[in-house]
Parts: structure tokens; C-alpha cells; sequence
């Protein structure tokens, strides 16, 4: 139950509970009568927004939670791209450093360009 319900139904038996006894000290049934009726009609209206209100904060609190879940995700995925795209890098770079060593090792002119920073 949303809290403003619980602090709703709190009041309302409190002046139930009120005017219960102050119509049972007075001997006046008839306030009494008009009282429950003031009563009761402002729970059926209470409960009406409920209904209206409720399914609307669920909804907007599921939206905001998959919100900031989905954006995690993405957020990881990224970083585990840039990570994994930098692996591949430094591995092309190591490969490219590699085969010049060994022409430079063997004597052979090493003429292959070095890997480009923007390839994917």
C-alpha cells in the first residue's frame, strides 16, 4: 500500500474514532449517521485515486529502474569494447613490431606500414 494511503486511512480512523466517541458521549446518532457517510465516501474516494495513482508510480518506477539498468549494460558493453578494441591494437602492433625485428635481423629492408590507430 503507497504510504500516502496508510497516512490517509491513519486520519480518517482517527476522526472516525473522534467523532465516535463524541456522538456516543452526546447521544446525537443522527451526527453520527451524517459522519459515516462523510466517512465512508472519503475512503471510496481515496481508494478511486489509488487505483489511478498506483499503476502510474509502479510504471513510472519500472521505467527509471530499466533506465538506469539498460544504461549500465551499455555502459559495460562499451567498456568491454574499448578493451577488447585495444587488445587487437596492441596485438597488431606487437605482430607489425615482430616482423620488422626480424628483417632487421635478417638484413632485409622492411618497407610495411606501421598498423593505422583508426582501423577496427
Amino acid at each position: 500500500m503507497p504510504w500516502y494511503l496508510s497516512v490517509f486511512a491513519v486520519i480518517t480512523t482517527y476522526l472516525a474514532i473522534a467523532n465516535t466517541l463524541l456522538a456516543l458521549t452526546t447521544g446525537n446518532t443522527k451526527e453520527w449517521t451524517a459522519i459515516q457517510y462523510v466517512v465512508t465516501g472519503e475512503l471510496i474516494r481515496a481508494g478511486a485515486a489509488a487505483l489511478v495513482i498506483s499503476p502510474i508510480i509502479v510504471e513510472t518506477g519500472r521505467m527509471v529502474l530499466a533506465a538506469i539498468w539498460s544504461e549500465r549494460r551499455e555502459r559495460k558493453a562499451r567498456e568491454e569494447g574499448q578493451l577488447q578494441g585495444q587488445q587487437r591494437m596492441h596485438a597488431q602492433w606487437e605482430d607489425w613490431n615482430r616482423r620488422r625485428l626480424e628483417a632487421e635481423a635478417e638484413g632485409k629492408v622492411f618497407d610495411e606500414l606501421p598498423p593505422q590507430l583508426d582501423e577496427q
